[in-house]
């Protein structure tokens, strides 16, 4: 598990200057329940009391992607999102309100990891990644219609 001491290290370790705006970044990461865009943070911060500006936001998200802290997914919405760089998952994605949700499923990365394997050894093709999304309408949205 990540904690604030072990992810500032990482910046220390990269000699990178560990700023208000880059501190509070990562004590976002470390609570945060979904993959986060640029806007999300921004307003976060701002509710903090951080007025950070998004091209400085758009430069700190991608160092700390550089550094292995953070990683971007990409959903079939459109929309860029980041979250903290640890164990592997899915998403969900509400078509309606843009919500996304983790799912976290040994069963599912069992299923995934042995395709993985099948389509490596039928088609002569090694796969370095993947990203598996469900969209749907989430309960909330599904009562409203």
């Amino acid at each position: 598990m990540q904690t604030l001491a072990i992810l500032t290290q990482v910046l220390k370790k990269n000699k990178v200057r560990i700023t208000t705006i880059r501190k509070a970044l990562l004590m976002i990461l470390l609570t945060r329940t979904k993959p986060m865009s640029v806007y999300d943070f921004q307003k976060r911060l701002q509710h903090e009391g951080i007025d950070a500006h998004k091209v400085t936001l758009y430069r700190d998200i991608e160092l700390l992607c550089t550094l292995g802290i953070m990683r971007e997914v990409s959903f079939t919405d459109g929309f860029r999102r980041y979250e903290l760089e640890e164990d592997h998952h899915h998403h969900a994605v509400c078509t309606a309100c843009k919500e996304v949700f983790e799912i976290n499923d040994q069963a599912l990365e069992k299923a995934v990891f042995s395709l993985e394997r099948r389509t490596k050894k039928r088609y002569h093709f090694a796969s370095l990644s993947h990203n598996l999304e469900f969209l749907g309408v989430c309960t909330r949205c599904f009562k409203h219609s």
